[in-house]
């Protein structure tokens, strides 16, 4: 798999009483090379959009159980709304636990190149 673009949009989630989670929206697109197969690019793109929620939910989820933010959301966060999120970088990691998180993974997939076994 090679990835030829991705994004990461990353918001918060509040209620009442302030932050209670984050929105994570991945967009990607991938080329995929493989000698053999039928699958085609709607098929090809679900399972990469599974796979990159899963991979990154067991991140997220790492994170909580550790109570440490690894992947730096809070600092994030707090560049994107300095005023809103001021500290939040120092104090993410207290909050992680109590956070839920929402994830959307977009992903495009498409074949980099057939090879015919018979052609190597």
């Amino acid at each position: 798999v090679i990835i030829d673009d991705c994004k990461c949009e990353v918001s918060p989630l509040t209620d009442a009483d302030g932050l209670c989670g984050l929105s994570l929206d991945i967009k990607l697109k991938a080329a995929l090379g493989e000698l053999d197969g039928n699958a085609g690019s709607k098929e090809l793109s679900a399972a990469l959009e599974a796979e990159i929620g899963e991979r990154c939910r067991a991140a997220l989820y790492k994170s909580q159980e550790l109570a440490c933010d690894f992947m730096r959301l809070g600092a994030l966060l707090e560049r994107k709304e300095p005023r809103e999120y001021a500290g939040l970088g120092e104090e993410l990691s207290a909050l992680l636990p109590l956070l839920e998180f929402k994830i959307n993974v977009s992903a495009k997939a498409d074949r980099s190149f057939d090879i015919d076994e018979n052609e190597r």
